[in-house]
């Protein structure tokens, strides 16, 4: 019995433990749970911000959209203005074109119109190869192969011969002008003697006192025209067509298609250049720095008198170099270059950009042997082979 009762003690002590461990978890699990439902309320209401922001987000990317299809409409509405803007503008820019271009064209007309008026003379009874200007008068000098020399008055754009030179056995191929003295050159007989062969162009030099001319015996020859002897021959190893000279040096132009370079003071060449055709004449530009060319390959070359490099090659549509002594020569001002072509075209070049400023054959019936421009660069003379003279003032 004692130990029935303490068995019922003990189950009853083991029962209130168990009791009490039960109570004990129940309220931790209580906690538990209001911990929970807190968390869960508090994630509740993070939940509701969110789907709040959510939807605030949604109803500003909506205004958004909205705004950009209503930009974009603008856009386009406003992008076809401009083109169509754009379309107008050059719709009057072609107009305003069209009636330059017409402008340009009525000019060039009336210039043509103008220069198929110009004066045309026969110099002389045959081929006429020389023409010059006096650079501080009106005096015009043409030399031909009726070996004479004519002195021309330009007045009022018109010529009037003041009379011929006369002497000479042979053609003239070669003027130049002294400040105050005329030297002339033909083919096989001449004051200053030592050429075994024709002379085919001769120049000043730049002391006045001296004469530099370059034959067909293939040497270029120094005159003292004080002592009228021959101070230095150079052998240039080729017929020479035509010579310029510079301060330091004498520039020659060959047969060989060479132009060669020399130093007054040396007795060889400085440097040379060779071109595709025969160098027909050479001129250089009136601020010194660049030499024009004329070959019988058809073409007009500038270089640069500093870096013997050619600048810029002239051509032109039915442009052919007539003769070995076919001259090119600049404008006073360096701006325009005009040759003379084997059918009679006058052509002028610009010298800046090469661009074929004009063309005009309705006065020559034969090849242009050279041009000449008046010393204010207001007219133009060229003379060809058959006996012309022709005066251009549309300049």
């Amino acid at each position: 019995i004692t130990l029935n009762c303490k068995l019922t003690d003990k189950e009853k002590e083991l029962q209130e433990v168990l009791m009490e461990q039960g109570k004990k978890h129940e309220a931790r699990l209580q906690g538990e749970v209001q911990r929970l439902q807190a968390d869960l309320a508090e994630l509740r209401k993070a939940n509701q911000t969110l789907k709040d922001e959510y939807e605030a987000l949604q109803m500003a990317c909506t205004a958004l959209e909205e705004k950009l299809r209503g930009t974009e409409e603008d856009n386009r509405e406003l992008i076809a203005r401009w083109m169509a803007e754009k379309s107008h503008e050059a719709d009057r820019m072609n107009s305003e074109n069209e009636k330059d271009t017409r402008k340009r064209q009525a000019k060039l007309t009336k210039e043509l119109a103008d220069a198929a008026q110009e004066p045309v003379y026969d110099a002389h009874d045959g081929e006429v190869n020389a023409v010059r200007f006096h650079q501080s008068s009106r005096l015009l000098v043409t030399g031909g192969t009726d070996r004479k020399v004519k002195l021309w008055d330009m007045l009022a754009g018109k010529c009037e011969c003041r009379g011929p030179l006369t002497g000479s056995n042979a053609g003239i191929t070669s003027l130049d002008f002294d400040i105050t003295v005329i030297i002339i050159f033909i083919p096989r007989r001449h004051t200053l003697t030592g050429h075994s062969g024709k002379v085919l162009s001769a120049k000043f030099m730049p002391d006045g006192v001296r004469v530099v001319s370059g034959s067909h015996d293939r040497t270029l020859k120094l005159w003292d025209l004080r002592s009228r002897a021959c101070t230095r021959t150079i052998f240039a190893g080729s017929s020479c067509n035509d010579v310029v000279c510079t301060e330091q040096c004498v520039i020659s132009g060959h047969f060989d298609k060479k132009i060669r370079f020399w130093d007054t003071r040396a007795e060889s060449t400085r440097a040379e250049l060779t071109f595709a055709g025969r160098v027909t004449s050479l001129c250089i530009s009136p601020d010194h720095s660049d030499l024009l060319s004329c070959s019988r390959d058809d073409n007009l070359y500038i270089t640069d008198l500093r870096t013997m490099k050619n600048k810029l090659i002239l051509t032109g549509d039915g442009f052919k170099c007539g003769a070995d002594w076919t001259r090119a020569v600049y404008s006073p001002d360096g701006q325009y270059i005009a040759a003379g072509s084997a059918d009679g075209t006058l052509y002028v070049w610009n010298a800046e950009s090469a661009k074929l400023e004009l063309m005009q054959g309705k006065q020559h019936s034969a090849a242009i042997h050279a041009v000449c421009w008046s010393p204010n660069g207001d007219c133009l003379v060229s003379v060809d082979k058959a006996c012309r003279a022709v005066i251009w003032s549309a300049f």
